[in-house]
């Protein structure tokens, strides 16, 4: 069975819900109105993490970018390395990773590189000290659970 969405909103949630259920979703009309149509290059720069941090995704674009058809593949985790579209802030990926990685079948060491802090999304100073300790309550262990921000990063110009 694949869920059927109309236009972009949720992108992100879409996109981790269908994961963690392992059901398909295909989105119409992402942005078909608008003079620019289509997936943002920093949705699909998303879409190419996911695949990394999945075994087994498949995704689909039509040709103006306005179709989206995403079967979701098995979480991983293990060592993942990705370069973030320098549109939008590091915390634009890591809010869809959190709420994925405590589903890995192996533990994930992420390595993200990009912008640090923009307006907007959250920084990672942000994700830091708030959703990190949330993420410990939740998991009830904080075993090798962190973020390191070993450079910063800002936006070109």
């Amino acid at each position: 069975m694949t869920l059927q969405f109309d236009g972009c909103a949720y992108f992100r949630q879409r996109l981790a819900l269908s994961t963690l259920s392992y059901t398909p979703i295909k989105i119409k009309n992402i942005r078909s109105q608008e003079n620019a149509p289509g997936l943002r290059d920093f949705e699909i720069n998303l879409l190419h993490l996911l695949e990394k941090l999945t075994n087994g995704s498949k995704v689909e674009i039509n040709t103006t970018g306005t179709s989206l058809y995403y079967v979701p593949g098995a979480l991983t985790g293990g060592i993942v390395e990705h370069e973030c579209s320098l549109q939008r802030g590091i915390g634009y990926f890591l809010e869809l990773v959190l709420y994925m990685a405590p589903f890995m079948k192996t533990a994930l060491e992420l390595r993200l590189k990009g912008v640090t802090n923009d307006r907007d999304d959250p920084s990672v100073d942000l994700i830091k000290y708030s959703a990190i300790p949330i993420m410990k309550r939740f998991l009830g262990s904080d075993d090798g659970l962190e973020l390191k921000i070993i450079k910063r990063g800002a936006k070109p110009n």
